[in-house]
């Protein structure tokens, strides 16, 4: 039995990778992540110890960690108290107490890794970073793949995707000759679900700045500020839920919820009868105003105007309002008609004129 919260036992004398996890209220998922970890390859117990911080968890997350424990004695198990204000700060925790274990054997280019509570790591996922610590590599980004426990509206996935491209498009280039230190970049993420830098590199930058959420994103770009290059190996791998409701307010959770959100309520004009529509309109009695607000853009303003012109015409739309920002915004050269109406700010609004 590893498990532990008041005094951590000093670590194993082959300690090589600590691995931070924070869980809030995990009790579903946390048993997944340990054991994924409990079954790693290429890396004997006591080369590797899970340090699990719980931060101020309400449900079952310690009894699941305990039955994990339970299944695994060999598993070097611990748990930290975090302070309760995000997964930022739990996570600060851990990879703290991670650089003062790795540092006390003297072994600052040990590893400080970290996944997420809802997160299950390929077999291999300690191993291949340590082959990649080996050859240099500082810090390390591993691959983030969606798992099937959600079902997700259809292209939300793709949505995700290509909100990558740019980044990846950034990071990616041809490998050099063989002769040359080269850093891998055969993907865009760094993420808190499967990131790791060593010892040495984490106290060099300062340490994880205190966030409650988005500290991986300020710990990339801390690390790349500092000229430390990240490397992204494919072959690092992680599975994270695609659950749209997450602990933190930030993060993937909520990226996936507005996702679903806009896949959702976007509607394609293809697909509908303009007489259907009309004949609902009507039918239900409703009163259609298209409110369009310019903030300064007056041609772009006319413009979009002149296309909901023959929405109007239809019998669709039944007034047009257009929102000039400031006095100052003239917005010229805007149609007028019975159904366009052009009103101010100030006027609608005097309090915030």
């Amino acid at each position: 039995m590893t498990l532990g919260r008041v005094l951590l036992p000093p670590p194993h004398p082959a300690l090589k990778v600590c691995v931070v996890v924070p869980a809030r209220d995990e009790e579903t998922l946390i048993g997944s992540c340990l054991r994924s970890l409990a079954e790693q390859e290429g890396i004997s117990f006591g080369e590797f110890e899970v340090l699990l911080v719980l931060d101020r968890c309400t449900d079952a997350t310690e009894q699941r960690a305990l039955e994990v424990a339970a299944e695994y004695p060999d598993l070097y198990l611990y748990s930290l108290e975090g302070p309760g204000r995000g997964a930022g700060h739990a996570r600060r925790v851990g990879m703290e107490e991670a650089r003062g274990r790795l540092m006390s054997l003297d072994r600052p280019d040990g590893l400080i890794a970290s996944t997420d509570a809802d997160t299950v790591v390929a077999s291999n996922w300690l191993s291949v970073q340590l082959e990649a610590a080996a050859r240099g590599a500082k810090a390390i980004g591993g691959h983030i793949e969606l798992r099937d426990d959600v079902d997700l509206p259809r292209g939300v996935s793709g949505w995700r995707d290509e909100q990558g491209h740019l980044r990846q498009d950034e990071l990616l280039s041809p490998p050099g000759p063989d002769d040359e230190p080269r850093t891998r970049t055969e993907h865009w993420r760094f993420s808190g679900a499967s990131l790791a830098l060593t010892a040495v590199t984490y106290q060099e930058i300062g340490g994880l700045e205190p966030r409650a959420a988005l500290e991986d994103e300020y710990l990339e770009r801390t690390l790349e500020s500092r000229g430390v290059p990240i490397e992204r190996p494919l072959a690092v791998k992680v599975a994270t839920s695609a659950r749209l409701v997450g602990r933190a307010k930030r993060g993937l959770a909520r990226d996936l919820s507005l996702a679903s959100w806009v896949r959702n309520n976007t509607y394609d004009a293809h697909d509908f009868d303009p007489d259907d529509l009309l004949e609902l309109k009507l039918s239900s009695g409703i009163s259609v105003s298209a409110v369009i607000p310019t903030r300064g853009k007056g041609r772009g303003t006319a413009a979009l105007l002149d296309a909901l012109v023959p929405l109007a015409e239809a019998g669709l739309i039944d007034e047009m309002i257009v929102l000039l920002s400031d006095k100052g915004d003239n917005s010229p050269n805007l149609p007028t008609g019975a159904r366009v109406k052009v009103y101010r700010d100030a006027d609608l609004i005097p309090g915030f004129g």
